[in-house]
């Protein structure tokens, strides 16, 4: 009898998991789906693209170019997959894919593991659908890694101690050191993360087993220190103090002379900042609300606490400046907010089921409270989730721009002897998709086949502005514009064809997505300084209203 109910209860748990795997391979498979669209790369995976393309191995070490940053690991298994796979889309995305599908598989596992059905169903579905956790699985970025890695460990740190033996416990510690200093070559998330879980994995074996365990925990921890010191000198240290990168998350540090009002008050800030993006509700109180409840009601109650661990690890870096605080930098927080209101679900519905002592009432109430406030919160994520999936027919833009169909164009009707121009952000697409190395054609330097390129910028008129410009297109014939990212402002397209237009016409032009422009323009023999001419919105006399354009050779950065 006794062997007969066991089976049942075992029967009857494996059938209640069955929602929660169906999410998982739904999921998965959507993913998959999308990925094999190929939509054209966007700006920031340009720029990626380009260093692991055009730098070998032993060159991945080092300063990257484009004021890049990304871990060492990931960036040999990418120029891995590129070497392999080609350069397509596809292929280049195949790893963010990868750590993507693993993220809602670590949430399958955690849900199996510590949940009940119900909640177990709503983690993986918030893991799967979640508006910004989902987008970054298709970006040629180490995001998606980061909610992969920044969900396990904590994870994996609540399995270490439910182990039934020292011996085992041990064995597992173990494991978790080499996950973590294996981790954190592919992820920030999973290098930020560690340190306050590892904490908290010492405070419990130091409860469990006393502090000989723990100081064998701690000295275990040397082979992720050695880890860290090796990807500091290889990578780490050139992000860590990339001028470039610093100056542009400078808005998203804590500001230097704030008193203890003006903390409280940037901290409030983030909260509202990163409950939207990249927590995907605009929920911002009830948002924190449940995610900080259900860490604090977690059963196992060190489970609750390794996953409160993440977000409050961002914080404490964030208050000693070491991180910015916004946006896809902080994306390696999102899921285990997303383990914290499933957590609180759980909770609830444990109460509603198995409410305890007299005030059953009572429990019963408190019970759908807890899990009513979760199911609102995870809706509004939901549902914003769903509204940001791609499931319509494919699309050729990105971000409203088509790079690969208009440097297409442009390498169709180039010319040597051609000038191509096109804002300073524009050239990784013409560098990327006009298969140009950046090591050997970004420096500055006319093409070999006497391409000049240049990169151009939309600047308030000054004197002998217009001159500079036609200096710069001396002795050529056609030029060929790129207007695709919008550094230069969105009329930049209008502006700079306008001042050629005295001395030149438009002869073909082509858009692309909505805000892809290519054009080939042909300029009047001689173009030089002595033949400009001033059209009806250039007056010869005072600056140009619209400004003007100066062009400079194109350069890496």
């Amino acid at each position: 009898m006794e062997r007969d109910r066991r089976r049942t209860i075992e029967a009857v748990r494996s059938f209640a998991v069955v929602p929660a795997v169906l999410i998982a391979i739904v999921a998965v498979g959507l993913d998959g789906a999308q990925w094999l669209r190929e939509t054209p790369l966007w700006l920031d995976e340009e720029m990626i693209a380009l260093n692991i393309r055009d730098r070998s191995f032993a060159q991945l070490p080092g300063p990257l170019w484009l004021g890049q940053g990304a871990p060492f690991g990931w960036l040999v298994f990418q120029r891995v997959a590129l070497l392999a796979l080609g350069t397509s889309e596809v292929s280049l995305r195949l790893l963010p894919l990868l750590a993507g599908a693993a993220t809602v598989i670590t949430a399958l596992w955690i849900a199996m593991r510590w949940l009940r059905p119900v909640p177990a169903a709503f983690f993986v579905l918030l893991c799967s659908i979640g508006q910004w956790v989902s987008h970054y699985r298709f970006e040629l970025k180490h995001y998606s890694a980061d909610t992969f890695t920044a969900l396990l460990l904590p994870a994996l740190a609540a399995w270490v101690v439910e182990a039934t033996d020292e011996d085992r416990v041990a064995m597992r510690w173990t494991r978790w050191w080499i996950a973590a200093s294996l981790a954190q070559w592919i992820s920030y998330g999973a290098l930020l993360a560690t340190p306050l879980c590892a904490v908290l994995l010492a405070s419990a074996i130091y409860r469990r087993s006393g502090l000989r365990s723990a100081a064998r925990f701690a000295v275990t921890g040397v082979v992720w220190l050695l880890s860290i010191a090796a990807h500091y000198g290889l990578s780490l240290q050139y992000t860590d103090n990339s001028r470039h990168l610093r100056d542009y998350w400078a808005g998203h540090v804590l500001p230097h002379g704030l008193d203890a009002a003006g903390v409280a008050e940037w901290v409030t800030g983030r909260l509202e900042r990163l409950a939207s993006n990249p927590g995907g509700s605009e929920m911002v109180v009830a948002f924190w609300c449940a995610a900080v409840l259900g860490f604090v009601v977690a059963r196992p109650r060190l489970l609750g606490a390794l996953f409160a661990s993440v977000p409050l690890s961002a914080f404490v870096l964030a208050a000693i400046r070491q991180v910015p605080l916004d946006d896809r930098l902080a994306l390696w927080i999102v899921p285990s907010l997303y383990a914290g209101i499933a957590l609180l679900l759980d909770a609830g519905v444990a109460l509603v089921r198995h409410p305890a002592g007299a005030r059953r009432r009572l429990a019963t109430a408190l019970g759908s409270t807890l899990a009513l406030g979760a199911l609102v919160v995870g809706s509004d994520i939901i549902v914003r989730g769903y509204r940001d999936l791609d499931l319509g027919a494919p699309s050729t833009s990105n971000h409203d721009l088509d790079d690969r169909s208009a440097v297409a164009w442009l390498k169709a009707r180039h010319r040597p002897g051609d000038v191509i121009v096109t804002t300073q952000l524009g050239w990784p697409a013409i560098w990327w998709y006009g298969d140009l190395s950046i090591r050997h054609h970004a420096i500055g330097k006319p093409l070999p086949d006497g391409t000049l390129m240049l990169a151009a910028s939309h600047e308030r008129d000054w004197p002998r502005c217009r001159e500079q410009m036609y200096a710069a297109l001396a002795g050529r014939e056609r030029v060929l514009v790129y207007a695709g990212f919008p550094d230069e402002g969105a009329n930049f397209y209008d502006v700079f064809v306008g001042a050629l237009e005295p001395n030149g016409r438009v002869v073909d032009f082509a858009r692309f997505a909505g805000s892809s422009l290519v054009a080939v323009v042909e300029l009047h023999a001689p173009a030089d300084p002595s033949s400009m001419q001033h059209g009806a919105d250039m007056p010869a006399d005072g600056p140009n209203p619209v400004g003007c354009v100066s062009l400079r050779n194109a350069r890496r950065w």
